[in-house]
């Protein structure tokens, strides 16, 4: 895993490998702080020349476990 502060400046687990399916950059400062942007689907769909990473919780197998708020139920409509 690779921690980077996100966006909302939290700090966020990212799978360590880049992946075909990732939606985040990381990219680290001169402060050496790593640093995460999430890049808009339209341009994930793109060429996109940057390595991609997936936010750990969104493979990982215990990811419920280490929730801080519960998972919102889903709708039935």
């Amino acid at each position: 895993m690779i921690w980077a502060t996100n966006q909302a400046g939290r700090a966020q687990p990212f799978d360590a490998e880049p992946s075909p399916k990732g939606t985040s950059t990381l990219t680290t400062g001169s402060d050496g702080v790593i640093r995460a942007r999430l890049v808009p689907a339209e341009q994930r769909r793109g060429l996109f020349s940057e390595p991609l990473y997936m936010p750990h919780h969104a493979t990982c197998p215990d990811a419920e476990r280490f929730r801080r708020t519960p998972a919102r139920p889903e709708s039935r409509t």
